[in-house]
């Protein structure tokens, strides 16, 4: 009975950690690769990057970018804000990009130094963001620290019991 419930406790702690895996996946492997990740947080490129989307942005230098692309950049020097929006125009005089969101009637307002582009969304995930908020908040990881140290936990529970129902059937 001891090696049944030691294999039951290995399998499932087996099945939560290739869950967690596959559920961390996406929010840690392209930062590997130089990708970062934004949340859309507005309406302002609908439908093509919906509120709730995670937008996965590889860097770009300014001569990468033409009119017509979408560009992900800061707001500003003092703040980490970004906004994801399509490059209308070019000025290579002022060294600024003129963007517009797709569903905005106007273009906006500042226009966008060369230096202030961070890069160009390459994959937009629809409704990932409230998850990419939680693996990357202080409670998200603490739950993701906790669930491993609890597969850990069943794991050397289920190596013990193995090993005491074998002792007893040899």
């Amino acid at each position: 009975m001891k090696k049944v419930i030691g294999r039951i406790l290995s399998v499932t702690g087996a099945i939560i950690m290739v869950l967690l895996i596959l559920v961390c996946l996406p929010f840690t492997l392209p930062k590997l690769f130089g990708i970062q990740l934004y949340e859309v947080k507005t309406e302002s490129m609908e439908p093509e990057y919906p509120v709730g989307s995670v937008v996965y942005v590889r860097s770009a230098s300014f001569d990468e970018i033409s009119v017509g692309d979408v560009v992900t950049y800061s707001l500003g020097t003092d703040t980490d804000l970004v906004m994801t929006h399509r490059v209308i125009e070019i000025d290579q005089e002022k060294q600024c990009f003129i963007t517009k969101g797709d569903a905005n009637a106007v273009e906006d307002a500042d226009p966008v130094s060369f230096s202030r582009v961070i890069g160009k969304p390459v994959c937009c995930i629809e409704k990932i963001a409230v998850i990419s908020n939680f693996i990357n908040s202080a409670f998200g990881i603490k739950v993701i620290v906790s669930i491993f140290v609890l597969v850990l936990a069943m794991w050397l529970i289920a190596d013990q019991l193995k090993k005491t129902g074998h002792k007893k059937n040899t």
